[in-house]
């Protein structure tokens, strides 16, 4: 066996992440596994069948919610509202949800640079992974900002990986299981 040279740092750090890669939950996930942060993002539905409604204009290149758009949009908005009060009577100019179909029809209608989609919201991963579930955590809790909605822990596998599977059993080989604490799998 050749001994390799280790500065006692480095001996302990190894060890450290060996323990934690040992012991840290693995969320019925096939070893060895990686993790990545994922979260709510909102992407089109090429159908137009979405359950989310946005207005992308082209002038501004910002999108818009229907609402958001009519206070935008304000001229375009007024125009739509002249004509539904000539129709229906209305007399609040004000943004009315209830006439929000119309108001989407409108836009369709009369305003060139805009075009009306639909979105859903869709579960996406940060392509950012590390063999640490307390990294990604930590990512999360730093980017949260920059993230999607409902940003959580993604486990993945990397098992048909044949030189990661080697480098963390290894990893896992320099610190025996005997010598680690095992935490309690969730049943």
């Amino acid at each position: 066996m050749k001994p390799i040279f280790l500065s006692n740092e480095d001996y302990e750090l190894l060890m450290a992440l060996s323990k934690e890669l040992q012991t840290q939950p693995y969320h019925v996930q096939a070893a060895p596994r990686y993790w990545e942060p994922s979260s709510e993002k909102l992407e089109p539905n090429f159908n137009d069948e979405g359950e989310i409604i946005q207005i992308f204009d082209h002038g501004r290149c910002e999108n818009y919610t229907p609402e958001e758009y009519a206070e935008a949009a304000q001229a375009e908005y007024d125009k739509f509202m002249k004509e539904q009060t000539e129709c229906l009577g209305i007399k609040d100019q004000s943004y009315l949800g209830e006439y929000e179909e119309e108001w989407i029809e409108y836009i369709r209608d009369n305003i060139d640079n805009a075009r009306v989609y639909s979105s859903d919201w869709t579960r996406k991963t940060e392509h950012n992974p590390s063999l640490f579930l307390s990294d990604v955590q930590g990512y999360i809790e730093a980017n949260k900002h920059h993230l999607g909605r409902n940003p959580q822990t993604y486990a993945n596998t990397i098992w048909r990986m044949p030189k990661m599977e080697a480098l963390v059993d290894l990893i896992c080989r320099i610190n025996p299981p005997a010598t680690v604490e095992k935490t309690e799998v969730p049943k």
